[in-house]
């Protein structure tokens, strides 16, 4: 890609994969709303079949395509290294949400200020927002963030996240990583970014079985899913990054452990087990036995 593409300072990021076209319809009739509309849509296209009809349906969008490579932190990196050097923000939109009418303009508004600016979510389900604000449970608006608040959960989504590009370097990211998302914006914050919340824009974020991270997961499958995700984000961090070592450490032990459980285990039974959740990657909490 060079720069005859590039129409905006601005680019919304996204990955693209096989979802129903109602679902990629409300993604971008989302964005063809929005209050600011200058904005390039980068697109890393890993299986959705139908965008021909989607450029008919908006032409007003400007749409730039490239072809995905089949792993999840392959696309990411191929999407952030492909823009970072062609625009001044980047805003984070997962291709299976949608958003308030306001998400690019405050995103912007607040990025003259910080490095990273996490909006708030609203969680919706077979059409219907059940519920609005989720982080706003734990989180204050205007809120600054630090790696304290997100190491053993995580804000920072690829659908709610704005970032300055001068902000991320070129990344090459572990293929096994799922929590792209987590990991990224972990070494931002490592490496001195400023961040911020904002709950006046939203990302209306959809719940279903096979979301990555679900964050109203009520079984053990899902709390091993955690378990295993953050096994590779703890090691991966650690060889690096020292206050990851100790976390690392209590995971492997922890992982013993629920592996041994039978597959019928109550959550409530186990003690590491965090049932005011309000966050991805939230289920299992250190704090509560230390």
């Amino acid at each position: 890609m060079n720069s005859y593409y590039r129409h905006s300072d601005t680019v919304v990021l996204t990955t693209a994969f096989n979802v129903p076209l109602s679902v990629a319809r409300d993604y971008f009739y989302s964005l063809s709303i929005q209050s600011e509309n200058k904005f390039d849509i980068f697109i890393v296209n890993d299986g959705f079949t139908q965008m021909s009809k989607i450029r008919h349906e908006f032409p007003q969008l400007h749409i730039i395509e490239v072809e995905g490579v089949g792993i999840i932190s392959k696309n990411r990196e191929i999407m952030i290294n492909h823009t970072r050097e062609l625009y001044e923000n980047c805003i984070f939109c997962d291709f299976d949400d949608f958003f308030s009418n306001n998400r690019i303009a405050s995103s912007l508004e607040m990025l003259q200020k910080y490095d990273i600016v996490v909006n708030d979510v609203d969680l919706y389900k077979d059409g219907l927002i059940f519920e609005n604000s989720l982080f706003s449970n734990n989180l204050s608006n205007n809120q600054e963030l630090t790696l304290e608040d997100i190491l053993q959960c995580n804000y920072f989504g690829m659908s709610n996240t704005a970032a300055k590009m001068s902000t991320i370097p070129s990344v090459h990211f572990d293929y096994r990583l799922k929590a792209v998302d987590w990991h990224l914006f972990s070494i931002l914050l490592l490496n001195g970014a400023s961040a911020v919340f904002c709950n006046e824009m939203r990302t209306i974020y959809r719940q279903y079985e096979s979301n990555i991270a679900n964050v109203k997961s009520t079984n053990l499958a899902q709390l091993k899913n955690e378990i295993s995700v953050k096994e590779i984000h703890y090691g991966l961090l650690s060889k690096t990054y020292d206050c990851y070592a100790k976390l690392y450490a209590e995971l492997n032990e922890l992982s013993k452990q629920i592996n041994a459980l039978e597959p019928n285990t109550s959550l409530e039974q186990i003690n590491l087990y965090d049932s005011s959740a309000k966050a991805w990657w939230s289920l299992i909490n250190f704090n509560i036995v230390r």
